[in-house]
């Protein structure tokens, strides 16, 4: 080869390779930027486990709303997909051979976004109310006979110690729920965390803007801001990420839409139709199981939801428990009439839906109303929650660990909590079977949560469990 042509191959080959270079920095993360997500529906301030987060107001509870608390607090553990569990804010935990006393070794470093550190004191207030009959404390080496019963305060130790008046065998489990979330109140009255980011901006029911913090322990995020708009519905969402006003919007697991990116959880969330105690109409239990009976779940989970759910008989999807199984039943109108037949059922019975904009869950509970009329019954629906017999509600279990999304089913469906004798699948089915004993709960469908993606959007990873981790997502150059 002539050394003109040589120095042209070089030339070329030097040519190319920088190219590939440029191309690859256009792809690879980095920081800046604003992502923008819009919610079908604001966090529920009235629903069982709400938290403040300002001190002024600001809601938030399960479903997006944990999702939105795991942007500014951390918990003590972390649950991976298979319902494993990482150190969180503790690096390690132990608990004594009759699961009543656990110890929580902190990570040490961690700052509140105020700067103010993390200390065991700061974790034990946090922790106290969090298991009822437990009470944090900050770990002394000295006799459990001298451990004081109460909270401590004053001192700053690496560990907090958690003892139950029972077994708590999930208990670990359960600190890695956001109802264990580890908060501070500042001097200005806001609850802060520990989290990636910080809540900058709230404005009830349609707002909200969070900012990275700096000073985070686990690292910067890649994104300088989050923006939620809420109460916004589907066809309003879709358009807005086909304008490219947002990034991210809620989709169907059963409906993928066209040229847009979808990312889908496993059936996380429990809709149930939940009976009122104080109710003289659903009283009689055979009323309550003449309900089970009539609900056709394979035509909800199928056709009404299009495939993005599956037909429900217990508390937890199987892939979470792998004993679901044992719970299944089936459609039965002949057996419903008869029960409420049986049961001289007569006045009219009122059903409302928990969430008033969720559109998904209306629709669920009108075939919920057409099947109950037809096994005989006087049935309406209603929009006063208060008053209503029965109410169609959405539960997000939030863990894939049996013992800690049981307890989670159990606190957001203002159900007593499960007990547990040790930590095997035997105890958890155990506790399951006793929560839906009576039939106040009638499981219908485990349904998936899906998001559409902006194709500037890169690394999006949302969790099994439907909650969101983005952390590490970062957003692309080329689009403002």
């Amino acid at each position: 080869m002539k050394p003109t042509a040589l120095r042209l191959l070089a030339t070329s080959s030097a040519a190319a390779l920088l190219l590939a270079g440029w191309a690859g920095a256009a792809t690879r993360p980095h920081y800046g930027g604003t992502l923008r997500v819009f919610l079908g529906a604001a966090p529920d301030a009235g629903q069982a486990g709400s938290f403040s987060l300002t001190g002024a107001g600001a809601e938030f509870t399960a479903g997006n709303a944990g999702s939105l608390a795991s942007l500014v607090f951390d918990t003590l553990v972390m649950a991976d997909d298979n319902g494993g569990l990482e150190p969180g804010l503790a690096l390690s935990w132990s608990s004594d051979a009759g699961f009543r006393r656990w110890q929580f070794r902190l990570r040490p470093g961690v700052k509140f976004h105020s700067g103010e550190p993390l200390t065991a004191a700061a974790a034990a207030a946090s922790l106290t109310a969090v298991v009822p009959g437990c009470r944090a404390s900050l770990f002394e080496p000295r006799p459990l006979s001298e451990q004081p019963g109460l909270l401590e305060s004053g001192g700053a130790g690496e560990s907090v110690v958690v003892e139950c008046d029972a077994p708590h065998p999930e208990l670990a489990a359960q600190m890695a729920s956001p109802s264990a979330a580890i908060s501070h109140r500042s001097s200005a009255g806001a609850l802060e965390g520990t989290g990636p980011f910080r809540l900058s901006s709230w404005q009830p029911g349609s707002r909200a803007v969070f900012t990275a913090f700096e000073g985070c322990w686990a690292g910067r995020p890649y994104l300088d801001t989050i923006e939620i708009t809420m109460h916004q519905d589907l066809r309003d969402q879709q358009l807005a990420l086909q304008l490219g006003r947002a990034d991210v919007v809620e989709a169907s697991p059963g409906q993928p839409i066209s040229g847009v990116r979808v990312s889908a959880s496993a059936p996380a969330k429990l809709v149930a139709l939940v009976f009122s105690e104080n109710s003289a109409a659903v009283a009689d239990e055979r009323v309550r199981q003449a309900f089970s009976l009539a609900a056709d779940r394979a035509t909800i989970a199928g056709i009404l939801l299009q495939g993005a759910a599956e037909p429900a008989w217990g508390v937890l999807p199987n892939w979470i428990s792998g004993y679901e199984f044992l719970f299944r039943g089936a459609n039965d109108e002949a057996r419903a009439r008869q029960l409420r037949a049986e049961a001289r059922a007569g006045a009219p019975i009122t059903v409302a839906v928990a969430a008033s904009g969720d559109a998904q869950l209306r629709l669920v509970a009108e075939r919920i109303v057409l099947n109950a009329r037809d096994a005989g019954f006087d049935v309406q629906l209603t929009a006063d929650l208060r008053r209503a017999d029965a109410a169609i509600t959405a539960v997000p279990l939030g863990s894939a660990d049996p013992g800690a999304a049981l307890v989670t089913a159990a606190e957001l469906l203002r159900r007593p909590r499960p007990q547990f004798q040790d930590a095997s699948l035997t105890a958890a089915w155990q506790a399951e079977r006793s929560m839906l004993a009576g039939t106040w709960i009638v499981p219908i469908v485990h349904a998936g949560a899906a998001w559409a993606l902006s194709p500037r959007v890169h690394d999006w990873a949302a969790r099994r469990d439907g909650r969101w981790r983005l952390d590490e997502v970062w957003l692309e150059d080329s689009v403002k």
